[in-house]
């Protein structure tokens, strides 16, 4: 379970990375699209990888683990665009949580 937890946290965090998203709305929408094609394609029957691992805390505390330094993982890269996009430090680490979350 670490492993597909990890797996699904590192193909996010390349499309949140990556150069052809030239702005970090471009990079969320990316990925509100994978999720919504991976939704669509499995009738609403997959989900978060992710999610489910930090939702394991008391049965599977490794997971719970990675989980929680992937979605940290994911909320700096987040912070990193906005801020290189000209939002101040504190606004870009509470909007990178906000998108996370959401």
């Amino acid at each position: 379970m670490t492993e597909a937890v990890r797996h699904a946290g590192d193909f996010i965090s390349h499309r949140i990375s990556r150069e052809r998203s030239a702005t970090p709305a471009a990079a969320v929408g990316e990925i509100g699209d994978i999720w919504r094609r991976m939704l669509v394609t499995t009738d609403f029957e997959f989900g978060c990888p992710v999610l489910a691992g930090g939702l394991a805390r008391r049965s599977e505390p490794e997971v719970a683990d990675e989980a929680e330094e992937i979605f940290g993982r994911w909320t700096r890269q987040i912070a990193a665009r906005l801020v290189h996009e000209g939002v101040e430090a504190d606004r870009a680490d509470s909007l990178a949580q906000l998108i996370i979350a959401a």
